[in-house]
């Protein structure tokens, strides 16, 4: 159980306040075990699927841009904080390569959610120029495959994390978000000492476990073409 004491309560009074509260009675039974989280899924049944518009509806105008969206399931027993730090990194070095370096859209971004059993992680480039649909999958692959050997990337995202930590929340909203993800994930809220601790704790093996379940042989991609 975790306790959050918002105001100037002593922790002698708040003893006092749960010692005669319902919390501090006993009750037989046995406490619900949290589920064992899958430390390997299966591959894709097939990794990549092109959908042509002009196959199933017609408009006036002709299609000027295409799209390129890919999702990959992520054993949800991998250290959870690698699987976070590798969205964030991803993300931005997608944006460097892909919006900065070649203009090809801006809308590049990453996500990862987690289901339980496995982590949802897309990767989607929308509103992408016709001519460069099939290079799309080299570029990413390529700088997935190259963050495997970039711990200083890492670190910044691990400093970038640590330091989000610090910063006040005066209007709660960040904690109340937090706690309300904490309990669905963990069946309890964790301390700030506890996450800050688990962010101290990931190293780039983790790292390269969860890069590892993001090959092209483990996402399934979709193209979408005119």
């Amino acid at each position: 159980m975790s306790i959050v004491c918002v105001g100037g309560m002593e922790s002698a009074e708040l003893v006092e306040l749960i010692s005669n509260s319902p919390f501090a009675v006993n009750k037989p039974g046995a406490r619900t075990l949290l589920p064992d989280f899958l430390m390997t899924v299966p591959s894709p049944s097939e990794s990549m699927y092109v959908f042509e518009r002009s196959k199933h509806y017609t408009s006036e105008e002709p299609h000027k841009v295409g799209g390129w969206k890919s999702a990959a399931r992520i054993p949800g027993g991998l250290n959870r904080q690698a699987v976070r730090f590798i969205a964030e990194v991803l993300y931005r070095e997608l944006f460097r390569e892909i919006r900065e370096s070649r203009s090809w859209t801006y809308g590049v971004d990453t996500d990862a959610w987690f289901l339980g059993d496995f982590w949802e992680f897309t990767i989607d480039c929308g509103d992408l120029p016709i001519d460069v649909l099939d290079q799309v999958e080299d570029v990413v692959g390529g700088i997935i495959t190259s963050l495997g050997n970039q711990a200083h990337l890492f670190e910044q995202q691990r400093h970038r994390a640590l330091t989000k930590t610090l910063m006040v929340d005066l209007s709660c909203s960040q904690f109340c978000g937090d706690v309300v993800n904490t309990l669905t994930r963990r069946q309890r809220i964790i301390s700030l000492a506890e996450y800050r601790e688990e962010l101290e704790k990931v190293t780039m093996d983790d790292i390269r476990d969860v890069l590892d379940w993001l090959r092209r042989e483990q996402r399934w991609t979709l193209i979408v073409k005119p």
